[in-house]
């Protein structure tokens, strides 16, 4: 290995590994206020493994609680932000990626016949990041084209 890659090694909080366990060392939180984020229960679970990247990386100042909502309902007036599915064959799916976000309404929406099944965790953390704020311009899972599913520092920065 040469010494520039393990320099660039400590700038990943989360990365592609299959494991479901985050990467990112266990933090204190110190984000006291819950913001409910609210995961349609037709995603697959390796798309929540997206979400607790974020909580892991976010929690000095936001306490993200993952909560699971039929996405056929109405979404709980609670959720600060909502994670659905929807069908590349659905009328309104304007948009031939895997994903979309309203940021203005803090929901994404994950078009699960495009998601191919190792990618799950990088596009569901991918959409959830523009949520709290961040840009597609950024690096790593903000970048765009999506390159990879680490969460940088740069990232988490850019969140208010």
């Amino acid at each position: 290995m040469t010494r520039s890659f393990l320099a660039a090694v400590p700038l990943c909080l989360c990365c592609t590994s299959q494991d479901p366990t985050p990467c990112a060392p266990a933090v204190e939180c110190s984000a006291t206020a819950i913001e409910y984020v609210c995961v349609d229960t037709a995603l697959p679970e390796a798309a929540s493994q997206g979400v607790r990247d974020w909580q892991r990386a976010l929690c000095d100042r936001h306490r993200f609680q993952m909560r699971h909502h039929d996405g056929a309902t109405d979404i709980p007036a609670d959720c600060a932000y909502t994670i659905l599915a929807a069908l590349s064959s659905y009328e309104w799916v304007q948009t031939d990626a895997a994903g979309f976000a309203d940021v203005d309404r803090h929901i994404a929406w994950i078009v699960v016949d495009r998601v191919p099944d190792h990618l799950w965790r990088a596009i569901m953390a991918h959409e959830f990041g523009h949520l709290p704020g961040i840009g597609a311009d950024g690096t790593g899972i903000m970048a765009d084209p999506l390159t990879d599913s680490c969460i940088t520092r740069e990232n988490v920065g850019a969140v208010p």
